[in-house]
């Protein structure tokens, strides 16, 4: 619901058309948080070449501060938003004065989902704002100067159900929101694929969440086992591909980063891995926590917990 009479002008505006690259149907969304922890609204640079565009668009996937973030809500259907009807104010001789714009809501579905990844999406409780994706590859957001800046949403009107699957459909989550009051339909722009080097934005997936368990624990190596937040309840899907650089290890009695000089997979039992490290003193305190950023977006990226830890 923008206010009236706002952004008017003192004339009428041109209407001549241009032809143009049109935004084609929404096939994912790109979430951020409004707010980072530096203080500032979170973008992308419009004054880069394609090539650091795309760069800064999927640092932004991986990136390790969740507040700095962009996470893709990728293959969506049935998007239809919805606007409702003007306020108006009517007078006794029945003239109408507009007062405010209508609310546009946003639905879509994302279909053959499971229980667990509804649990990401059931709640949002933080303000952030949106980027569209469509069926091109293209990114469509808010463009203020230099910077493409996501759409303001209305946090507080978020609201996802959970469906399950049935004789005549699959499983699937609905999620609806609106729009900001302030946000509006006309400051929309659009960044092509073309304009990001080829990327294709509805090719990069976000990174996967789950867990690591420590044990045993050394002066000189650690055990772990790292699994997903997806699987059955008997058997969580397991990390593979676990690198040394992936592990973000620190001994927190001393404030240092302790270096992982080689990481070995178990030979029988996936997702565990043996962690060769520098020395430590015992009874130190540290912590950990797998970070795997992806490269291609083909694989997704993982992010577990922080664990705490005591070298013995």
């Amino acid at each position: 619901m923008e206010l009236i009479g706002c952004g008017c002008s003192d004339n009428i505006q041109n209407t001549g058309n241009s032809t143009q690259k049109l935004f084609k149907l929404t096939t994912g969304k790109y979430w951020t948080p409004a707010i980072n922890s530096d203080g500032e609204r979170n973008s992308l640079d419009l004054t880069l070449t394609p090539t650091a565009l795309k760069d800064e668009l999927i640092l932004r996937i991986n990136e390790p501060d969740p507040t700095k973030r962009f996470y893709p809500i990728l293959g969506i259907t049935n998007v239809l938003p919805e606007e409702t009807d003007a306020t108006y104010a009517t007078s006794d001789t029945n003239e109408r004065t507009k007062l405010f714009e209508g609310i546009k809501t946003v639905n879509f579905q994302f279909r053959d989902a499971s229980n667990q990844y509804f649990a990401k999406l059931q709640n949002v409780c933080v303000d952030f704002t949106e980027f569209s994706i469509d069926a091109c590859g293209s990114i469509l957001g808010q463009k203020e100067g230099t910077k493409l800046y996501g759409r303001p949403v209305n946090q507080a009107s978020y609201d996802a159900k959970f469906m399950e699957r049935t004789a005549s459909e699959t499983s699937m989550i609905s999620v609806q929101y609106d729009y900001a009051r302030q946000s509006s339909d006309a400051n929309q722009w659009m960044v092509t694929a073309s304009e990001l080097d080829g990327f294709d934005a509805n090719t990069f997936s976000g990174l996967v969440s789950g867990e690591v368990l420590v044990g045993p624990i050394s002066t000189t190596s650690i055990v772990v086992n790292v699994h997903k937040d997806f699987g059955t309840a008997v058997t969580k899907q397991p990390l593979l591909g676990l690198q040394p650089s992936d592990v973000v290890l620190t001994n927190t009695t001393t404030s240092a980063v302790v270096a992982v000089s080689a990481v070995t997979p178990d030979a029988t039992v996936k997702g565990r891995y043996e962690l060769t490290i520098a020395s430590q003193t015992a009874s130190d305190n540290g912590t950990i926590k797998i970070f795997k950023p992806s490269a291609t977006g083909m694989v997704a990226g993982f992010e577990s917990n922080l664990e705490t830890l005591i070298f013995a």
